[in-house]
């Protein structure tokens, strides 16, 4: 099972932040910080709704004691949701389908047997007890707690300090991974029949697995007949393609095809890539699309070959539709700004427009000194769209990666709203704001009040910026729930590029929106403190309130005597259980400065659930 999980972790790795995927008419060399952009594509496929639903975040892994659940209950096909990894008592979302669009594992429950198959078809076989929800991995070394709360399946995992949250699957969708993920399976099995054991192998490592471009052949005289699929496609049309590029992974091969708009009006635009093998038969076809693409737009589509069969040689076409005119193409109106840096591309997107870009997409292909291709990654903007006016910063991290200029594509749509459900940032006082540089990295802290008559959820991006105003690195935190006159600390930080531009600024970007999934616990929590070994500090928390508090963290803000800020610490506080229930008091030791100090103040996160 340690394998198992140590190729997920690098798959992981991989997808953190932004996943890997399209070149524009612009090259930016890596000393560049800003550059004009090109307009471009959409992903390979129609992203999936914003979800309303935060994350819930967990604690520290402990043993936890499961509840009893009737026999058969976790039965059935799952797919991993989301996951999320707990260092030094601190947790971070380490994958979420939603942003990356990439199953990562597949899973079946069918009595005691508890099987799973990773994206790179590596499977592992465990069991569950389906009283208890104690979960044995195939080796017996490792043992995870299972449970099952509103339709998801949750699990953490003691020994990698772990946390997942699957997803149960229904009919055709549960069919159609299951096919896929067993195709990877015996791939998988074939490619390491033959390969001879490796004890005196070390330890995977954590970095995130190797891509490499490859050459294709490509036979475009052997083009099937398409059919329509989501509107009537222009009579026999196709769009020339300027450029084509592969992409080959230890999982897949993306196919990315690059072509300009010299269309007359608007249309909804599909780039087709077809597989044959060597006796020229048709293994598959995978497509992307792009929803809306105005004329003299360039676009950048990509599509993921996931089927077990390479294939020997490749036909590609890119048709376009009379498309869907709830959709407005709206790459025009945003404006992304780029720092390319030795180890990362930060990008701020903004929208000039008078409507919310209801997505907004950033493909970058990158290039070595030759200019040959090399990589390409795509990253999302935006909670609810980009309203007018509103600006994002994200992140793309290149690893250490020596690519000497990228191209960028910039894929956007509009509706008709002129507002999206972003609550107005200012109804979020700031009573304190605190920064402080440890170990080379930045760290910026805001104590917040909730002014406003709602619960609030408060996605957060800490950014720094030169002195021309342009981000040059950022870093996330979110708040799950902030009642209404509830304060609380958002902290994190951010390492600069080494010999890159000087910080000048740190802000936030804060962008509130009401929530119904949590229920606000942080007025009914207070803590008293008293001095423990060395320079920890023993921190008991009461939950006064009528709520199960869970996964409370508490932040400890240490001063000198002046008042200075000289570390800011954070501990999970809670039962087994992962919660603080009404009426008790949970305590935790937190390190302190080694050098002391003079005064603290404490502040939480937490949730509540009223179900």
């Amino acid at each position: 099972m340690k394998k198992f999980f140590v190729i997920f972790l690098s798959l992981l790795l991989v997808l953190t932040g932004c996943t890997s995927q399209p070149k524009p008419e612009t090259a930016v060399p890596a000393e560049n910080d800003k550059f004009e952009q090109a307009q471009a594509p959409e992903e390979s496929s129609k992203p999936a709704e914003e979800s309303s639903k935060p994350t819930e975040e967990s604690s520290e892994v402990t043993e936890s004691s499961a509840p009893t659940t009737e026999a058969g209950a976790f039965d059935g096909a799952y797919s991993l949701d989301q996951a999320f990894s707990t260092a030094d008592g601190v947790e971070s979302q380490i994958y979420s389908y939603a942003d990356s669009q990439e199953p990562m594992i597949y899973a079946e429950i069918s009595g005691t047997s508890f099987k799973m198959i990773s994206y790179s078809g590596d499977t592992n076989l465990a069991t569950i007890d389906q009283t208890t929800g104690k979960v044995t991995m195939g080796d017996g070394e490792e043992h995870l707690d299972a449970t099952l709360e509103d339709g998801l399946l949750l699990m953490t995992s003691n020994e990698y300090t772990m946390r997942y949250v699957f997803r149960k699957l229904e009919g055709d969708e549960a069919a159609s991974m299951k096919k896929d993920f067993e195709a990877r399976e015996a791939a998988y099995a074939e490619d390491n029949s033959s390969k001879p054991e490796e004890s005196s192998k070390p330890e995977e490592s954590s970095q995130p697995e190797e891509s490499s471009t490859t050459t294709t052949t490509v036979d475009n005289d052997n083009i099937p007949e398409i059919d329509s699929y989501y509107g009537t496609r222009a009579t026999d049309a196709q769009l020339p393609i300027t450029g084509f590029y592969t992409l080959k992974t230890d999982y897949s091969l993306e196919y990315i095809g690059v072509m300009t708009s010299n269309l007359d009006k608007t249309y909804e635009i599909y780039f087709f890539v077809f597989g044959y093998d060597k006796d020229n038969n048709l293994i598959d076809k995978v497509y992307g699309y792009q929803y809306a693409a105005a004329p003299g737009d360039d676009i950048a589509i990509s599509c993921s070959w996931y089927n077990a069969q390479e294939p020997d040689h490749v036909a590609y076409a890119a048709y376009y539709y009379d498309y869907d005119n709830t959709y407005i193409a709206y790459a025009d109106q945003i404006e992304i700004i780029v720092s390319f840096l030795s180890d990362q591309v930060v990008m701020e997107a903004i929208n000039h427009g008078d409507k919310v870009a209801e997505t907004v997409l950033a493909n970058l292909l990158f290039f070595n000194d030759k200019d040959e291709f090399q990589d390409y990654r795509y990253c999302y903007f935006g909670i609810d769209g980009l309203a007018p006016g509103e600006s994002d910063v994200e992140v793309i991290y290149t690893w250490g990666e020596e690519y000497d200029s990228l191209m960028l594509y910039t894929g956007a749509y509009a509706k008709t709203r002129t507002t999206n459900e972003i609550v107005d940032p200012s109804v979020l006082v700031v009573k304190a704001d605190y920064e402080y540089i440890e170990y080379g990295c930045i760290y910026k802290a805001i104590v917040v009040e909730n002014t406003s008559d709602k619960n609030l959820i408060i996605p957060a991006t800490m950014v720094i910026r030169d002195a021309n105003g342009t981000a040059i690195g950022c870093s996330f935190e979110t708040i799950d729930v902030l009642g209404p006159g509830e304060t609380t600390i958002i902290h994190a930080g951010t390492t600069p590029v080494e010999d890159g531009p000087e910080v000048a600024t740190k802000e936030y970007m804060l962008k509130p929106y009401e929530t119904t999934y949590y229920a606000p616990v942080i007025g009914g929590l207070s803590a008293s403190t008293a001095p423990a070994d060395g320079s920890k500090i023993s921190v008991s928390v009461t939950n006064s309130g009528t709520l199960a508090a869970k996964y409370v963290e508490a932040y400890v803000v240490f001063f000198d005597a002046s008042g200075t800020v000289l570390d800011i610490e954070s501990s999970y506080v809670s039962d087994s259980d992962g919660e603080i229930k009404p009426g008790a008091t949970e305590t935790k030791e937190i390190w302190g400065p080694s050098s002391g100090y003079d005064h603290v103040e404490i502040y939480f996160t937490g949730y509540g659930k009223t179900e």
